[in-house]
């Protein structure tokens, strides 16, 4: 067990919930009066059957891997407890099946997305479902246990268990009261983050004025108009969603190839531009900055680098900020130096202090808040190519291929004022999807902010995109 774990009794360990986790878990129980959750991540996949397997029994098929995952990935039954969370070794398989029976479920009625839609929160434990109808499979999960990519390298793995089920040879045989040498470490644990003690008085200057920039510039922001007041409670959570043809796709990678920007920083400046027309008057004069999710798997050492700590928090946020007055390939060429340059050792070794700072700042209460503007801006979150992640072919034991996975659907709930962006792509096509609540924002302003980010797309790069409206 790592070493801030405590065995508190036979079996039963304890964790305090420290830097991102504890962000997020707050976050998640702000708005637990009304019954909803912020940043509940759901993940929906659309499967298929290989040739030959048609008789497949997907059913118990899940229902078996989703046990077997449990053991290689047992943050799945870690629960939050108080200010910390808490970590039960299984004394028997039938631990196991109790587990299994509180989190993975069979949908014969719902829709994935009624389901998404009207799920409360915030959930002690994630959940796995399949509704047999519609082939479809969907995980939800707090934001505090697992991230995006996070959530697609689990997947990923779990289909993988799947192709291979075999009814006469369940392999019964785990070595259950060590699972929790599989326990990932937090971000902050894995990335060698120092405690804040630790820091000199130069990285808590660094800390502070990184901290009073990100809540200046990003979460007082630009704003989008909104419905309501600050009384107006939140209801359901909703998303709109676009996707471009393959055709399209390929000619969106070519042009800013040929530009030498990158997608994402196209994204983002056609994002920025959108946001410029359609910000609140009394934001017209504003620079854009919004809260972008960064991937930190890429730069910690092995093994959480890779899919065997999928279950885990390993993401930041930064606020680059978007200049009004520059234009569109100005602001993608400095968003792809950006992105290639953000990370530093600095930043890394002061993440327990970065998110001390802006838990404190972000949960204040009392006379010290003086700015009490509810941000209404949209942040971006990219999950770049999907099929890095989530293969979306997985072989069974003959080497046929068992399971495909046709459609790929990601979001979180969002209980703010505030929309989010997700783009992806998969399978050679690039999604463009917005999360907002229905209290504060009419899909139709989801759509208009999707159809402008493809305008402006198109005009400064020289495109006729083909876009598809989901549903």
């Amino acid at each position: 067990m790592f070493p801030s774990w405590t065995e508190v009794s036979p079996g039963l360990w304890r964790k305090e919930l420290e830097g991102a986790e504890k962000v997020y878990r707050d976050m998640s129980l702000a708005f637990q009066a009304s019954g909803r959750e912020q940043w509940r991540l759901y993940c929906q996949c659309e499967v298929r059957l290989g040739e030959g397997f048609e008789a497949f029994d997907l059913a118990t098929a899940l229902e078996t891997s989703w046990k077997r995952l449990r053991f290689e990935f047992p943050a799945l039954s870690v629960v939050p407890d108080g200010s910390g969370k808490v970590y039960t070794t299984p004394r028997s398989v039938q631990d196991v099946e109790d587990w299994a029976s509180k989190t993975f479920i069979v949908e014969h009625d719902q829709s994935p997305e009624s389901i998404i839609r009207a799920a409360a929160g915030p959930y002690d434990l994630p959940r796995l479902y399949y509704f047999p109808k519609s082939c479809h499979v969907l995980f939800l999960s707090s934001h505090w246990r697992i991230d995006g990519l996070g959530t697609c390298m689990l997947l990923d793995r779990l289909f993988e268990i799947v192709a291979m089920y075999q009814p006469s040879h369940i392999d019964s045989s785990f070595d259950w009261e060590n699972e929790w040498k599989n326990l990932s470490p937090s971000l902050e644990d894995a990335c060698g983050s120092l405690e804040p003690a630790q820091c000199s008085p130069d990285m808590d200057r660094y800390v502070r004025d990184a901290m009073e920039t990100h809540h200046r510039v990003a979460v007082q922001g630009i704003g989008l108009p909104y419905k309501g007041s600050a009384e107006t409670a939140p209801m359901d959570s909703c998303r709109q969603a676009l996707a471009l043809s393959q055709a399209s796709t390929g000619a969106l990678v070519a042009a800013c190839k040929a530009r030498g920007i990158s997608v994402t920083a196209a994204l983002h400046a056609a994002l920025s531009e959108t946001a410029f027309a359609l910000a609140l008057p009394e934001d017209a004069s504003k620079d854009y900055s919004t809260v972008l999710s960064a991937n930190l798997r890429d730069y910690l050492p092995q093994p959480y680098n890779g899919r065997t700590h999928a279950c885990a928090t390993y993401v930041t946020g930064l606020t680059p900020v978007v200049l009004r007055e520059s234009s569109f390939m100005d602001r993608a060429s400095e968003l792809t130096h950006y992105y290639k340059n953000w990370y530093s050792d600095m930043l890394v070794k002061t993440l327990r202090l970065r998110y001390l700072y802006h838990g404190q700042k972000l949960f204040a209460k009392g006379p010290a808040v003086t700015n009490t503007r509810l941000p209404s801006g949209i942040t971006l979150s990219s999950l770049g190519v999907i099929d890095k992640h989530l293969r979306g072919k997985y072989s069974g034991p003959n080497g046929d291929v068992a399971i495909h996975v046709d459609g790929f659907q990601f979001g979180v709930s969002l209980v703010t004022r505030q929309m989010l962006l997700y783009p992806w792509t998969f399978k050679g096509q690039l999604s463009l999807s917005i999360n907002y609540n229905q209290a504060y924002h009419e899909g139709e302003r989801a759509l208009e902010v999707l159809r402008k980010i493809v305008a402006v797309l198109e005009e400064n790069l020289g495109l006729q995109l083909d876009v598809v409206f989901l549903p």
